[in-house]
C-alpha cells in the first residue's frame, strides 16, 4: 500500500498527506446522507493541517520534534481549531487574520464541547459543501508550498 504524503519525507509532510486523505474522503461521501462523517473528516483535516505549519515553524526554531508535538497536543491547542488558526497566523502563515465563516462552522463542531462526536439531543448538523472541502485543500497546498513540499500521491 502506498501512503500518500508530501515529500521529501517528514512529519510535516505526513501530517499534510493525512489531511489530504481526510479531505478527499469527505469529498467522496454522499454528504446529504453522511454529513456528520464529512464534518468529522474535515475538522480533523483542518487540525492536522494547521498543526503541520506550527510543527514546521517549531522545527525551524530548533525545537525538538517531540516537544513541539506535545505542545500542540494540549491546551491551548489540542482540538481547538480557532487557537490553532490564530497561532498559525502569528507564526507567519499567509492566511487571513480573521477566520472565515467556513472555518468557524467546522471549528464550532470539531472542538469542545465536541458536538459532532457527542451530539446533544435534537441537533441537526449542516452538511459541508464542496466549497468547504476545496478551502481545506487550498490550505493544505498553501502550507505545502510554503514548506517546500510536493505531493507524492495520485
Amino acid at each position: 500500500m502506498i501512503y500518500q504524503t508530501y515529500g521529501p519525507s517528514s512529519t510535516v509532510g505526513t501530517y499534510l498527506g493525512h489531511a489530504k486523505q481526510l479531505t478527499d474522503a469527505a469529498m467522496s461521501l454522499d454528504r446529504q446522507r453522511s454529513g456528520i462523517a464529512g464534518n468529522m473528516l474535515l475538522g480533523h483535516a483542518l487540525e492536522v493541517t494547521l498543526k503541520a505549519w506550527l510543527l514546521a515553524e517549531g522545527l525551524k526554531r530548533g525545537e525538538p520534534l517531540d516537544k513541539v508535538k506535545r505542545t500542540l497536543a494540549k491546551a491551548p491547542f489540542g482540538h481547538d481549531l480557532q487557537n490553532l488558526w490564530d497561532a498559525a497566523v502569528r507564526e507567519g502563515l499567509a492566511i487571513p487574520t480573521s477566520r472565515p465563516i467556513w472555518f468557524e462552522y467546522l471549528a464550532a463542531m470539531h472542538g469542545a464541547p465536541f458536538r459532532v462526536r457527542y451530539p446533544p439531543n435534537a441537533v441537526a448538523f449542516p452538511v459541508p459543501e464542496d466549497t468547504v472541502c476545496n478551502h481545506v485543500l487550498s490550505l493544505i497546498e498553501i502550507i505545502a508550498n510554503a514548506s517546500g513540499l510536493t505531493y507524492t500521491g495520485n
